[in-house]
C-alpha cells in the first residue's frame, strides 16, 4: 500500500490532534474551465459551487463532461451537483465531443484495406 505524506499528516492529526479531514486541496482542470487552478475547500463543497468560484465553464461550451479525478482514471459523472469527498483530488473538465468511430466495424470498414487487426493489447498493420 501507497501512502503519500498528506496522508501521513492527515492520520498523524487524526490520532495525536484528533483531527479529522475536513478540508481537501482540489485541482480543477480541463479545457472547458475558464481559470484551471487548485483550490483549498471544505469536504462537502458542491463541485458547482467550486466551479463557479473558479470563473465557471468558457464561454461557447454547452456540452461538458466531468470527470471527478484526472483524465485517465477519473470517474465520469452525470451533472455539477456532486459534492467533494476525502477520497476526491481533481476535477477534470473537459469540452464533449462526438466519437468520431462509433464502433469498431465502422473504423475496420474505413481501414479494412490495410489489413488493422484490433485486440486489446496490440495494433498490427
Amino acid at each position: 500500500m501507497l501512502i503519500t505524506h498528506l496522508q501521513q499528516l492527515r492520520f498523524g492529526n487524526a490520532i495525536v490532534n484528533g483531527m479529522p479531514v475536513t478540508h481537501k486541496y482540489l485541482t480543477v482542470s480541463g479545457d472547458a474551465v475558464k481559470n484551471p487552478q487548485n483550490v483549498y475547500v471544505p469536504v462537502g463543497t458542491k463541485v458547482h459551487d467550486i466551479i463557479d468560484a473558479v470563473g465557471g465553464y468558457k464561454d461557447g461550451v454547452d456540452d461538458v463532461v466531468l470527470l471527478a479525478g484526472g483524465p485517465m482514471m477519473g470517474r465520469a459523472v452525470p451533472n455539477d451537483q456532486f459534492a467533494v469527498m476525502q477520497q476526491n483530488n481533481g476535477l477534470t473538465i473537459q469540452k464533449y465531443e462526438k466519437a468520431r468511430y462509433s464502433c469498431l466495424f465502422t473504423l475496420w470498414t474505413l481501414y479494412g484495406n490495410m489489413s488493422i487487426w484490433i485486440t486489446t493489447s496490440t495494433y498490427r498493420f
